[in-house]
């Protein structure tokens, strides 16, 4: 590759957050090869402010899926002959319509294997033609000193906990995340975080929890802007099923211990160096990777908190 003419590069995003996440490594990659370029991202509605913060990104360019044809020709052209390298995570038309000089392939069946990660990886790999191991992370988000000052004021070294996940069914039972918490209670401080689709989740977990004064309900409080800065400086162990925050955690090599049931854990799971993955090893369906559960959520209710709370005093 002529790395000479690569001066404006452009990503194009998954629109599911998880996945998004874990496209942060090719990020660091390509800066690690081109120091210099200027990068954009094409983004979906849902990760627009996102990424608005993300350091090393120039531009954010939304792009909805609910646009007639008409209009999708029309933004893919608008890109035409902007881009020296197109980095596509979608395998969307964009990059033909874009012509940039270098991109990656539209025929990608044989290199979707092993962790969704690595797939992204070895995609922005073929659109390099090298490989390089990134010296650092570039890739930041950035706070406003005042929110940076809020979150310094209440937050010390902590276990968090993640427990909702955008589908119920990869969700371990609220009562379970209760007795997980009572048996850390002598430990570190707790703190729960979640969007708004946590909410109820949370308020199941704290609802007995009320006298403990060593638990802090941050969920719906937090953006995934804030959850970065705030894991890089706070969390001791992640306790999650497999959830953005999950892969938040992995990318900053938070120690994880991450609980799965209907995902597959060899595609979706904790990369950080030091992490647990649980499972109910008594059941058949694992990684099933359906949507509803005919078995009563066997496999979120296999894991039980004994295993969990040692998992977490193992990494502590």
């Amino acid at each position: 590759m002529q790395t000479e003419k690569v001066k404006k590069i452009l990503f194009i995003l998954p629109s599911n957050l998880g996945d998004l996440i874990l496209t942060f490594p090719s990020f660091d990659m390509v800066k690690e090869i081109y120091p210099k370029a200027e990068i954009d991202c094409v983004v979906s509605p849902s990760t627009k402010e996102f990424m608005k913060r993300a350091s090393i990104v120039s531009a954010v360019i939304e792009y909805r899926k609910d646009w007639r044809w008409q209009q999708k020709a029309k933004f893919s052209l608008s890109l035409r002959y902007r881009y020296d390298l197109i980095i596509d995570f979608k395998n969307t038309a964009i990059p033909f319509f874009a012509a940039p000089f270098f991109r990656t392939p539209f025929f990608r069946k044989k290199l979707d294997k092993g962790h969704k990660r690595d797939f992204y990886l070895r995609l922005s790999l073929k659109a390099l033609g090298r490989k390089v191991i990134p010296a650092r992370r570039y890739l930041n988000f950035d706070l406003e000193i005042s929110e940076k000052e809020y979150w310094d004021s209440i937050l010390r070294p902590s276990i968090f906990i993640a427990p909702a996940s955008r589908n119920p069914v990869k969700r371990y039972p609220s009562s379970y995340y209760r007795e997980v918490i009572n048996g850390l209670k002598d430990t570190l401080p707790i703190v729960l975080v979640g969007d708004k689709t946590a909410e109820n989740t949370g308020e199941a977990i704290m609802e007995s929890l009320r006298e403990n004064t060593n638990v802090i309900n941050l969920i719906s409080r937090t953006t995934l802007a804030s959850l970065f800065y705030i894991f890089s400086r706070y969390s001791r162990v992640l306790i999650t099923s497999d959830s953005a925050p999950l892969h938040l955690a992995s990318y900053l090599d938070i120690p994880v211990v991450a609980l799965f049931g209907p995902t597959s854990f060899k595609k979706y799971g904790p990369t950080s160096r030091r992490s647990v993955v649980l499972f109910n090893k008594n059941i058949s369906c694992l990684g099933c990777g359906r949507d509803n559960c005919p078995f009563n959520l066997e496999c979120m209710y296999g894991i039980k908190p004994e295993e969990v709370v040692k998992s977490v005093l193992s990494l502590l």
